[in-house]
């Protein structure tokens, strides 16, 4: 059985150490410690998981961030599932934490049979930046 590709995204060497540790077993488990990193590795590797470090250091360019407009979540569900803006809601979540009122935007979240390369989400935005 083909084990799914998990990205471990942490800035701190021994906890991505441990992790991928503790997870070697049920992944093809590959690290990165920057942002700039996880980026490459996600094109370069489609992982199916991702874990993110949200406390990794800001990059200044989310300082630019004015104010989120919209959002569109795409959920990769089966016909019957309908609880679609359920998943999208930690995404809208994340963004009113990182931005206050500035992150409160128009939603829409909709299911789709398939997603490139298999993935679980995919969200879309419309930023205002300065």
């Amino acid at each position: 059985m083909d084990r799914e590709r998990l990205l471990i995204v942490e800035d701190n060497e021994d906890i991505r150490t441990q992790l991928r540790y503790a997870l070697q077993g049920q992944y093809h488990v590959s690290l990165a410690g920057t942002r700039q990193e996880a980026v490459a590795l996600v094109r370069e590797l489609a992982p199916s998981v991702v874990t993110l470090d949200l406390g990794l250091p800001p990059e200044p360019d989310l300082d630019r961030v004015k104010r989120v407009v919209k959002l569109l979540g795409m959920v990769n569900s089966a016909p019957d599932f309908g609880q679609q803006p359920e998943v999208i809601n930690g995404a809208s979540d994340l963004l009113v934490q990182l931005y206050g009122d500035a992150g409160r935007h128009a939603r829409s979240a909709v299911g789709m049979g398939a997603l490139p390369r298999g993935i679980s989400v995919e969200i879309e935005m419309i930023l205002e930046v300065e």
